[in-house]
């Protein structure tokens, strides 16, 4: 409930008042001004109650004007508390007033019929292509998703000409652009629902003004209508709690995962044994064809053309006439230490291969002495040539 200067306002949903949150980043408001925000849903109709409490002080006002508005429509309903209709006592409410909002009078805009209508809360559709009304302005957008409430102390002043009411029906907005709403969270607007037939408003003669001083300041409040979600959002509401887990359900889940699990492990050692003997078949495969490859065949000849390694043989691409079987001996080390045996070979005999000698060369084989042999000869260039002839 909203409450100042013994003034109270409240809105009602369904014969009940809906539960007012303040906004949580809201700076502190002074004392003419209110704020809350409600939760509110399609379909809903509403109704807003004004009451004056006693103890209300009239000071010089001749009436108490209150002021309804709905959105961006400006002047849309009013009521006037005369201070002569009312008991006071030096100027103070001694019974408490009430004023309700809950209907209008309108003119039905195809037949020209009076009709009163009831509000009701109906979906505002958010479209980013939408166009903005010609006749909706930055200030009317910033009056979307609010319904407002304007008290007064006021002076009646006759008017030069009585006024007579059109009855013009206001054109909710049913859909509009995010842009347009500038990040504004406004999901809901007001409908207006004929309940029947209705006689024509009465015409005015008089018009109010706020009396002069402070006292005069109109006290103002202000019903912001959003959904759950955005009021959750905003921090007016806390989320709806998790819900608890039931035991056994966890129980038997858990179960099922570990099933799950095991399963795939098996699974995956399965395919990765598949995958191994595959390898290994592959492998023995490769190495079987590899060397059938490599093995020469019957009727060919071998040519050592140059001088050339063993990876240079094997990937350029020389020319080596192959014959059915050779093999190069291993280089004898370049440090050789020969040991004398007991059998003596005759002088000028080479005791590798049993050929002769120099004398000077057996002279040093009998003072046992350590003998330099020169380096190996470099291996010859291979030349394969595996044409057949």
């Amino acid at each position: 409930m909203l409450a100042q200067g013994c003034i109270t306002v409240e809105l009602y949903v369904d014969g009940q008042p809906l539960k007012e949150y303040s906004d949580p980043e809201r700076e502190a408001e002074d004392d003419h001004r209110m704020t809350r925000y409600v939760e509110v849903k399609a379909g809903q109709r509403f109704s807003v109650k004004v009451a004056l409490l006693p103890g209300f002080q009239f000071f010089t006002a001749s009436d108490v004007r209150i002021e309804f508005y709905i959105d961006q429509n400006n002047h849309w309903q009013s009521f006037s508390c005369p201070y002569e209709s009312v008991v006071t006592y030096r100027g103070e409410l001694q019974h408490r007033e009430e004023v309700w909002f809950h209907s209008s009078v309108m003119k039905d805009e195809f037949t020209g019929q009076w009709v009163t209508t009831s509000y009701e809360f109906g979906p505002l559709a958010v479209d980013g292509d939408a166009p903005l009304p010609e006749n909706l302005t930055p200030s009317d957008i910033d009056l979307l998703g609010s319904l407002r409430v304007s008290v007064y102390r006021a002076k009646k002043k006759t008017l030069y000409e009585p006024y007579v009411w059109d009855g013009y029906t206001p054109k909710p907005l049913d859909k509009i652009s995010e842009r347009a709403l500038k990040g504004k969270a406004i999901k809901h607007n007001v409908k207006y629902t004929v309940n029947g037939a209705a006689g024509p408003p009465a015409i005015q003669y008089y018009g109010y003004v706020p009396i002069n001083s402070d006292r005069g300041v109109p006290y103002e409040f202000k019903f912001l209508y959003r959904n759950r979600k955005t009021l959750q959002s905003l921090g007016c509401i806390p989320r709806s709690p998790s819900p608890v887990p039931d035991a056994g359900l966890m129980m038997r889940r858990t179960n099922e995962m570990m099933l799950t699990m095991h399963q795939e492990l098996r699974e995956l050692r399965e395919r990765l044994a598949r995958a191994e003997s595959g390898t290994r078949a592959s492998s023995v495969a490769g190495r079987e064809s590899t060397a059938s490859t490599l093995a020469p065949s019957r009727g060919t000849s071998v040519k050592v053309e140059g001088l050339m390694d063993t990876e240079n043989v094997l990937t350029r691409p020389t020319r080596v006439n192959m014959e059915p079987r050779w093999s190069v001996p291993p280089p004898p080390p370049l440090f050789a230490h020969f040991k004398q045996e007991n059998r003596r070979l005759p002088v000028g005999t080479n005791p590798s291969s049993g050929a002769k000698r120099s004398r000077e060369e057996a002279t040093l084989d009998d003072g046992d002495e350590p003998v330099e042999v020169p380096p190996p000869p470099k291996k010859p260039k291979v030349v394969i040539d595996l044409t057949d002839d």
